[in-house]
């Protein structure tokens, strides 16, 4: 089966990209008869309105628009398409569907044929789609055949939805998808453009289509032509998919932000550095650093990342095949090693994986048994270069429960146990106070994913087979949704309780959305979640087999975004503190009461509160246009002693020592004060409890709690 993921496209223009595009076809006069014979009638024109799928009035596809040029033109219609690729499950407010939603003008009264170029909706590897126009009733096309070859990489195809009645004028277009696809429950389907015809002969072919308002590709077209027109493709995808953030995009914002990180200081590099909370970054590595390469601009980065506070950086660049067949080529390795120590910053590495021909399976694989010797020395070799240099972890693999992607080929549970232990006794050899971390899950976030032998089997046969001995910590990621408290809680029955208890990190976590998700994410994965590192996920934007990258605290430039801000904030807001307590003060808002070990802190306490939605879902991508999403405030009363308050951006709120209330909506707000407030403060598990007319915790509890 081919890895559909995000692509590339075909025929396209410098033609205005337009919501809606129609096209009355054909003409004609009418000629004049005598008078003894009825003129006839001229044949009713075609009406054809064309509608690119990228541009959806309102969707919660996730990943959303993507990019999928090809320089023969095999790609998708107009540069872009619409992409659901995900193992989450659609929000009830979405009915429970995914979906997508557009608005088009009929130009006359008809009998429309409805057409989409779509995935193949008789294919096992994609989600069958359903259409309705105005609310009428839904037309499910599992398993329609496809009416042309496919185009991209097989990802597209004309189907026939049916045909409708319509009046002329304003209509609604929904595209739901009801289910995942049977083979590992993931949401999977791609939608490249529709059409409706009232030309009943009229079969679309392929994304050539005389109908469309893309041109023809252009066949003398050159390398470099090819080359500034995918990139303006790529630009535009990215500008769209940053709008739906809610992240203030320009020269001006990144000046902003740099001027008030520039206002911070530097950390003490010879500070110790504590191995509980610590904020991380993913991304400050091949292929977004790279020695040599803008280098000015790199250095910079890890300045700004410096003040904002973080601690840590993850990096894959310790895996065996990324440092060369003899293990010998540090150049990557040292030059991240350098930047991170100017500032006190210390490394999490990935280590594992070794290249060709050492490996048991094509792809990131386990080691073959005749080549452990050479598996230990590279492990040695890798722990002692940097043995003072600040390793803070080393994680064996990543991801390694998704078996077909990361833990590929003949790999077993067995072979990862025993290649844990080896990490273990090479670590032990050169620094016995080493942390190292197993697993990095992300498949076992439900008992569904992974197949007969991945996700949460995959991890129970790993305890089984002793993994405890061997690694201090488990690594999950992507944990701090709503959604996702199950899969914590899961891997809180795996790490056990006690003395023996492993401690739980993730090290690949992500706002969702808007920037200020980023409070929510570091509060409740510290707070709610336990986690004792969180590495977010990512330090630059990026694009990735066509699907833009967009949730970086930096551009595709280097130029600092707003993310750093609520980062910076969730530092002084969290950083040693703990939790005092949980609390909803008011209907739908969510607290959380710190309070600072150090007697010399800013204040004694802080507070970073927020309102949820009346469904309890804050962490789906964007599901309607921004306009229609309102944020209303609500009055939280009860706050003593306030001595500074913030929203998510450092943009000062102002108070008074008598201050008592504050205006609290979705963008969280943090207040720092020097006495509790009089609310009542609960514990994790007792506010997970909360009935749904108390709050939205409810949403948190996994099922059956």
């Amino acid at each position: 089966m081919q890895n559909h993921q995000a692509s590339i496209p075909k025929a396209l223009t410098d033609f205005g990209r337009s919501i809606i595009f129609a096209l009355l076809i054909g003409g004609g006069s009418i000629v004049p008869v005598n008078a003894q014979s009825a003129p006839s009638a001229p044949s009713p024109t075609p009406a054809t309105i064309w509608i690119e799928a990228e541009d959806a009035a309102a969707t919660n596809f996730s990943p959303g628009i993507c990019a999928m040029v090809k320089p023969d033109g095999t790609g998708a219609s107009g540069g872009m398409y619409l992409a659901l690729r995900t193992h989450s499950t659609p929000p009830a407010a979405a009915k429970p569907r995914y979906f997508a939603q557009y608005a088009f003008t009929t130009p006359r009264a008809g009998n429309y044929a409805l057409w989409l170029a779509a995935s193949p909706q008789s294919q096992r590897w994609c989600s069958p789609l359903s259409w309705q126009i105005d609310g009428a009733s839904a037309n499910d096309l599992s398993g329609a055949k496809p009416q042309s070859a496919s185009w991209g990489e097989g990802d597209f195809c004309w189907t026939r939805g049916g045909t409708i009645e319509l009046p002329a004028g304003p209509h609604t277009l929904r595209l739901e998808v009801a289910q995942p696809r049977e083979s590992d429950k993931l949401w999977a389907t791609f939608l490249d453009a529709i059409l409706l015809t009232t030309d009943k002969g009229f079969i679309p072919h392929d994304n050539h289509r005389s109908l469309s308002p893309h041109t023809v590709w252009p066949e003398a077209l050159g390398n470099g032509a090819f080359d500034a027109y995918r990139q303006r493709i790529e630009d535009e995808v990215y500008r769209k998919r940053l709008a739906l953030t809610q992240e203030n995009v320009s020269a001006q914002t990144s000046a902003r932000v740099e001027q008030l990180i520039d206002a911070r200081p530097l950390p003490n590099p010879n500070a110790p550095r504590s191995d509980n909370q610590v904020f991380g970054v993913h991304g400050m590595e091949m292929p977004f650093v790279s020695a040599g390469k803008d280098s000015d601009k790199v250095r910079r980065a890890y300045e700004l990342l410096a003040r904002v506070g973080v601690d840590s950086f993850r990096t894959a660049e310790g895996c065996w095949h990324r440092l060369g067949a003899h293990y010998d080529n540090f150049t990557q390795l040292d030059f991240q090693f350098e930047n991170a120590r100017r500032y006190g910053m210390t490394l999490g590495l990935t280590v594992g994986y070794p290249p060709d021909p050492y490996r048991v399976g094509p792809g990131l694989s386990a080691v073959k048994p005749e080549y452990e010797a050479m598996y230990r020395d590279y492990l040695h070799t890798l722990i002692s270069r940097y043995r003072d240099q600040g390793i803070q972890y080393l994680e064996l693999g990543n991801e390694v429960d998704a078996t077909d992607t990361w833990w590929r080929g003949a790999s077993t549970p067995e072979m990862y146990v025993h290649e844990a232990q080896m990490l273990r006794e090479e670590a032990d050899k050169v620094n016995p106070r080493l942390k190292t971390v197993a697993f990095a899950a992300t498949y076992s976030r439900n008992d569904a994913n992974g197949g007969p032998t991945g996700g949460r089997r995959f991890v129970r046969r790993c305890v089984e087979l002793g993994i405890g001995k061997y690694a201090d910590e488990y690594s999950l990621h992507y944990t701090w949704p709503t959604s996702e408290r199950s899969f914590v809680s899961f891997f809180e029955d795996v790490a056990g309780s006690g003395p023996t208890a492993k401690p739980l990190i993730t090290s690949e976590e992500s706002a969702h959305g808007a920037p200020w998700d980023i409070l929510k994410m570091f509060a409740r994965d510290f707070y709610l979640c336990n986690m004792k590192r969180v590495d977010y996920f990512l330090a630059q934007d990026f694009y990735e087999a066509g699907r833009p990258i967009f949730l970086g605290l930096f551009d595709r430039d280097w130029n600092p975004k707003e993310r750093l801000l609520p980062y910076a904030l969730s530092v002084d807001a969290m950083k040693g503190r703990s939790l005092v307590g949980i609390a909803a003060p008011a209907k739908g808002v969510e607290a959380y009461v710190l309070r600072a070990s150090d007697k010399n802190a800013r204040a004694r306490y802080s507070i970073v509160m927020w309102t949820n939605p009346l469904d309890g879902r804050d962490d789906a991508s964007p599901v309607e246009p921004l306009s229609s999403r309102p944020a209303p405030g609500i009055a939280v009363a009860g706050v003593r002693i306030p001595t500074a308050a913030y929203r998510w951006n450092l943009e000062t709120i102002p108070v008074t020592s008598t201050t008592t209330s504050f205006t609290i909506s979705a963008e969280p707000t943090v207040v720092f004060a020097n006495a509790l407030p009089s609310w009542k403060l609960m514990s994790p598990k007792e506010w997970l409890a909360l009935p749904p007319e108390t709050s939205a915790a409810q949403s948190m509890r996994p099922p059956g709690l």
